[in-house]
This record gives structure tokens, sequence and C-alpha cells, in this order.
């Protein structure tokens, strides 16, 4: 049964998730009964009682589910089909295994995952492993940081890779957002 009064006071995460519905399907179980809970008006501290949880847990899980979304919403913006073309002039950027580290960083957000999958992709010819993506990553980053500054067409891709490195694992487990590439 629907709190009015809850529902007001928490008004714009309310809102939030009523605008981003589409979303939510995608999320976590746990966390799209969290939001169900809320949506609905019951508040945290029964939902604590109810999973075991505190209710810190439960807000802390909320929020999170609420920074998932507005991550994706803004990872969906950018568009990496043109990537290789993009960084050809590049002197790190275009090697063909740190574009595939790029690529596979805007999908899954995951090192481990990156390493895996263009271990596979490349015959694990380059045996990557987290830390060795990590640091490829890094050095793309820094290249396009110092290239935005007097070519426009890097700000994107510098943007991209910065919100990736600030959100690693957020879309590790929602397979629904993996973006193609």
């Amino acid at each position: 049964m629907s709190n009015p009064l809850y529902n007001m006071l928490n008004a714009d995460k309310y809102q939030f998730f009523q605008k981003n519905a589409d979303y939510i399907s995608s999320l976590p179980a746990f966390e799209q009964s969290l939001i169900d809970y809320f949506m609905n008006g019951i508040k945290q501290k029964e939902v604590a009682k109810t999973t075991g949880l505190t209710q810190g847990a439960i807000s802390s899980r909320l929020k999170r589910a609420q920074q998932r979304i507005e991550f994706f919403k803004e990872l969906k913006s950018f568009n990496i089909i043109n990537i290789e073309q993009d960084l050809k002039d590049t002197i790190y950027c275009s090697d063909p295994v740190n574009l595939l580290i790029i690529k596979n960083m805007a999908s899954t957000t995951c090192q481990s995952e990156t390493a895996r999958k263009v271990n596979n992709q490349t015959s694990n010819i380059h045996q990557l492993n987290q830390v060795k993506v990590r640091h490829r990553y890094e050095k793309c980053l820094n290249e396009l940081r110092d290239l935005k500054q007097n070519n426009p067409k890097y700000l994107d891709y510098y943007r991209l890779m910065t919100l990736i490195k600030e959100n690693l694992y957020k879309s590790y487990e929602l397979k629904s957002f993996r973006r193609k590439v």
C-alpha cells in the first residue's frame, strides 16, 4: 500500500525512479525489489526487517541503484562506433590491443572481464590481466588528456574513459546494459 507522505518526503528519488522505469528491469533483482518497495511507500526500516539488513544498507543500495542508472544513461550518450578511425592518429591509443581494451571497458567497466575478452579476441597472445589492462587504459587516458587540449575530437573519448574509470564495475552484473563493441 502506497504511503503518500513517505513519497512526498522522498519526491526527488521517487520521480527519478518513475522517469527511469525502463532501466530498473535491467538492475540486479535485489535492487529491483528494493525500488519496488520504495515506490510502494514501504519505509526502509520495514524493508530492513524483511531482508535482514540494516536501514542504512537499504538506503545505500537504493542510492547505488540510482547511481547505476545515472551512469548508464550517461554512458549510452557516447558514440564509440568510429573509435578506430578517430584514434588512428594517436600514438598509444591507436594500438589495436589498446583499442580493444577501450571498447571492452566501455562495454563491461570491468578490468578483469576486459582482460578475459581481449585475451580471447587475440588468442591469448598478450596474456593480459587486470593490472595490465588498467596500466594500458591509464596510458591511453593520459594521452587523450594531453591531446584534447589541441584537438577537441579527443575530448569525448577522454570524457568517456574518465567516466568509466570513475565507475568501474557498475555494469559488470548488468548484462542488459552492456554495449556491443
